[in-house]
């Protein structure tokens, strides 16, 4: 069962970072999940409190926080701010 559950969070972290995900937001939330998933398991399931299983969860740790950086950058270069002398109409 252990590995099945293992497994299976190996594939969502993979189809995570090639971008199966169809939009930014709903990466995120992927993301988000599956860390949490990953943090709790480690916590929680004494058999996956290895150091690999730690590195995995890091990743996805790492993974949240470039995808979050990615996300706040790009909404700064979308967002176009006009001065009071600046109108562009």
């Amino acid at each position: 069962m252990l590995q099945a559950a293992f497994a299976f969070l190996i594939l969502a972290l993979v189809a995570g970072v090639m971008g199966m995900a169809r939009t930014e937001i709903l990466a995120a939330n992927i993301a988000w999940i599956l860390f949490v998933v990953f943090l709790v398991e480690f916590m929680l399931v004494p058999k996956a409190s290895t150091s690999l299983f730690f590195l995995l969860t890091l990743l996805t740790a790492f993974d949240v926080v470039v995808g979050s950086i990615i996300g706040i950058r790009t909404a700064r270069r979308d967002i176009g701010f006009s001065g009071p002398g600046n109108s562009d109409q």
